[in-house]
């Protein structure tokens, strides 16, 4: 009799193991197959003036949809032909829906003089093992030396 409970529960033991591990597996699986849209962005950011000097601000504007309403990692790079990079951060204020942002961008003192765009990625963490990129560029702008 007690070899027969111990059987059952060895049983069950096995079938709930085998139960929990095709669980997992179906989460992984749909966690990395599932065509998450977070962002679509709705032509090319353009730049609003054509020359700004180094240490001053530039504008651009972009027009985008948002469709997740979960924090972002903003990585931005100013490219011509060399990048260079400025620091990143992540905001969770813009929430789901349809706009046009006019966005301000710090020029740093020491970017050299020359032709310019904003290469921009945005990183949405949209469950524990993925991440999606979105990625632009600018229209091109100068930037000048700083006076």
């Amino acid at each position: 009799m007690i070899h027969n409970t111990v059987r059952k529960l060895i049983d069950w033991l096995a079938l709930l193991t085998v139960m929990g591990g095709l669980a997992m597996t179906l989460t992984v699986a749909y966690w990395l197959l599932f065509p998450y849209t977070p962002l679509v962005i709705n032509g090319q950011p353009k730049v609003l003036q054509e020359e700004v000097r180094a240490g001053d601000y530039v504008l651009y504007q972009i027009d985008y949809c948002k469709y997740i309403d979960i924090p972002v990692t903003v990585k931005r790079r100013f490219v011509d032909g060399l990048v260079y990079t400025i620091p990143e951060f992540t905001t969770s204020s813009n929430h789901e829906g349809c706009r046009v942002q006019t966005v301000l961008i710090d020029v740093p003192k020491g970017l050299p003089e020359g032709d310019y765009y904003f290469y921009t990625e945005f990183v949405y963490k949209v469950n524990p093992i993925r991440e999606i990129v979105v990625s632009v560029e600018s229209s091109s702008f100068k930037v000048l030396n700083a006076e």
